[in-house]
């Protein structure tokens, strides 16, 4: 039995699922928390239930962390708002289940986990120094005063996140947070604090290349983003009428040994990293996204990345 947290509409849970069943393994998925609402016994007669479905603790090979489910208080409020005071208390408790099901199946053979699957980006740059891969040089700033010092020393910068982008829904639309080029207008524009922000020394990239690692191998591809004016800064603002180029790559080894002991370090077995290879053919690391998708170098790239995620769980 392969048991799965993932959500319903995330289509790379649903191809290694496909390859599971093809190798004649049993899977269990776990979408929302409504899936584990019935743990019960924590000894020898623990049960997770889903309909006729019934599930004993020795019954499971191995377990992949794909995403957190759905909290059960999204699904319960979807028709009305919820207070924040009973959003906050099913959240706890959605965690709390999550972290117990992980204290029960520890044992087991597990392909990233809920403890490890949201890095914070900061800490994961420390660690790519000390391991060896380059990063831009980086501050988190709150002052007009700051950031005019640091882009006197740095040259050109880009702004992002401190941590993860998240999209914002409002009446008018739906927005997410890009990466973006700090312009003299935007400096000129700041008060005299703000709220605190990660700014990176721009690299002029040759090459963006995303990584998917699992268990000590790693997947690379190259995008060409740089000789489109729409993706030089950031890839996600895609040109979808000229999409950018996508080949396979091949890091070189010792590279691939500081990725390897980055994911060791950060306690990760699987993962897709984003670096920059600059005009220089200097490597730069910028982060690794536990549940990112990998999909869009699995298809572009003929790796059949589900295939190999599917044999690493069906694995004794």
């Amino acid at each position: 039995m392969i048991l799965i947290f993932s959500k319903y509409d995330d289509p790379s849970t649903n191809h290694v699922v496909d390859w599971l069943r093809h190798l004649n393994e049993e899977v269990f998925r776990i979408n929302t928390s409504f899936d584990i609402l019935n743990v019960f016994k924590l000894l020898s007669g623990f049960k997770l239930s889903d309909g006729d479905q019934n599930i004993k603790l020795d019954m499971v090979k191995s377990v992949w962390f794909r995403r957190p489910p759905v909290p059960v208080y999204k699904a319960i409020f979807k028709e009305k708002k919820a207070s924040y005071e009973t959003n906050r208390f099913f959240s706890s408790e959605n965690n709390a289940v999550i972290d117990l099901l992980h204290l029960i199946l520890q044992n087991k053979k597990w392909l990233n986990d809920n403890k490890t699957s949201r890095p914070r980006k900061i800490d994961q740059l420390i660690v790519a120094k000390k391991v060896g891969l380059k990063i831009p040089n980086t501050a988190v700033l709150g002052t007009k005063n700051e950031l005019i010092n640091f882009r006197e020393e740095n040259g050109l910068l880009i702004m992002k996140p401190i941590q993860d982008p998240y999209p914002i829904r409002l009446r008018n639309g739906l927005y997410t947070q890009y990466t973006c080029d700090v312009t003299t207008e935007l400096v000129n524009s700041l008060p005299d604090s703000f709220y605190p922000c990660l700014f990176q020394q721009k690299i002029e990239k040759n090459l963006e290349i995303r990584t998917f690692y699992i268990d000590g191998r790693c997947f690379s591809m190259a995008i060409c983003s740089s000789f489109d004016k729409q993706t030089q800064v950031d890839y996600r603002r895609y040109n979808d009428i000229k999409p950018n180029r996508k080949i396979p790559y091949c890091l070189p080894s010792y590279i691939e040994k500081k990725i390897d002991a980055l994911m060791k370090k950060l306690k990760l077995n699987c993962g897709s990293l984003d670096l920059i290879l600059d005009n220089n053919g200097t490597y730069y690391y910028l982060e690794v996204n536990p549940v990112g998708q990998f999909g869009m170098v699995s298809f572009p790239c003929n790796y059949h990345l589900e295939k190999i995620i599917a044999e690493y769980l069906s694995e004794n």
